[in-house]
């Protein structure tokens, strides 16, 4: 793995959906602020989709229909994990952000265990 794929890991599911929606990462100049957003400001960290609901939510909002469709089924076997699915859905509203991060990755296929 090359030295700014694993940097890049290091921030987990948030640099990953970051990437996925245009962020870039330059560690070419060891720069304090090497996140780019799409519309060029540059910040220190990606934003913390893993533990933030709005910055989910947000990401939630830019799924397409399909993916939305994909999303939900991801969330619901995030949630469960194998065990009873009997209270499935006052669990989905409650999902942490977290669980929704790894949903999310799982439905853009950028999930890594």
């Amino acid at each position: 793995m090359d030295k700014t794929k694993h940097i890049i890991e290091s921030y987990g599911p948030n640099g990953r959906i970051a990437l996925f929606f245009g962020w870039t990462f330059d560690n070419t100049s060891y720069a304090t602020h090497p996140w780019t957003s799409p519309n060029g400001t540059a910040y220190r960290y990606p934003p913390d989709y893993a533990g933030n609901l709005n910055e989910m939510h947000e990401a939630e909002k830019r799924l397409s229909d399909s993916q939305l469709s994909a999303y939900v089924g991801e969330l619901a076997n995030v949630i469960v994990n194998g065990e009873d699915k009997t209270t499935l859905g006052n669990q989905m509203w409650h999902a942490t952000a977290e669980q929704r991060a790894e949903a999310f990755l799982k439905t853009i296929g950028k999930w890594e265990e």
